[in-house]
């Protein structure tokens, strides 16, 4: 576990930034990302939200575990002294790698009430996660790849805290920066965060307005010739 750098990285303050992702959807920041050329930046598509109306946007916080044999209280403290460090974000998205386990729950009710507790924005296990019916009425939103009853206890460990995650072609590094929907997640590395909202925030502009003109029968050729988009 490296300690987590608690430089602010972007030059709009951390509310107006997550007021403007939140007004925007995955598809746009994703169509902005491929014309800068950066493909691979969408998340696992198992992964979804346990509500379809959840939506979270924030800076990512990492967290990284893999199989295990060991009780929970032989990392439990470990556990908690990573989860620690969120505190120096503004907001964090929780982006847990379960490493492929699928035999238990990365995450939890009591885990969503304690994270909210400080602050963060919501959670994304590319893993699974339980207590769905006590999770849902918090209001505070997890994505996850599948459900499960079965506690980490003696099959699944956290290893690392505030480091690079790798899901294929994609990287997730902390302080990057998330959006995620009922279409999925996008991620958009810290160093882009300025140019893809900007962008993605005109495309939403442009839709609002090629929106108006098909719902007023415009014929749909001439709207794309317009706008060169569709």
């Amino acid at each position: 576990m490296v300690e987590l750098d608690p430089k602010y990285p972007y030059p709009i303050p951390a509310a107006e930034l997550e007021r403007r992702f939140l007004r925007l959807h995955s598809p746009a920041i994703s169509d902005c990302l491929d014309r800068l050329g950066h493909r691979a930046h969408v998340l696992p598509v198992e992964v979804r939200p346990l509500d379809p109306k959840m939506k979270l946007a924030g800076p990512i916080f990492t967290a990284r575990g893999e199989a295990t044999k060991e009780d929970k209280e032989e990392f439990i403290q470990f556990a908690f002294q990573g989860y620690s460090q969120m505190i120096a974000m503004p907001r964090p998205v929780i982006v847990i790698d379960s490493s492929g386990d699928r035999t238990s729950s990365h995450w939890g009710e009591l885990l969503s009430n304690a994270a909210k507790a400080i602050g963060a924005a919501g959670t994304v296990a590319v893993g699974g996660v339980r207590d769905v019916d006590r999770i849902l009425p918090l209001g505070y939103p997890v994505f996850a790849a599948f459900t499960t009853p079965a506690d980490i206890r003696g099959r699944w460990r956290y290893v690392d805290f505030a480091c690079p995650l790798r899901f294929g072609e994609v990287v997730v590094r902390p302080w990057d920066y998330l959006l995620g929907d009922m279409n999925g997640i996008a991620v958009v590395p810290r160093e882009l965060v300025v140019p893809v909202l900007e962008a993605a925030e005109k495309v939403i502009d442009t839709e609002e307005e090629i929106r108006a003109e098909l719902q007023a029968g415009n014929n749909p050729l001439e709207v794309y010739a317009k706008y060169g988009a569709f």
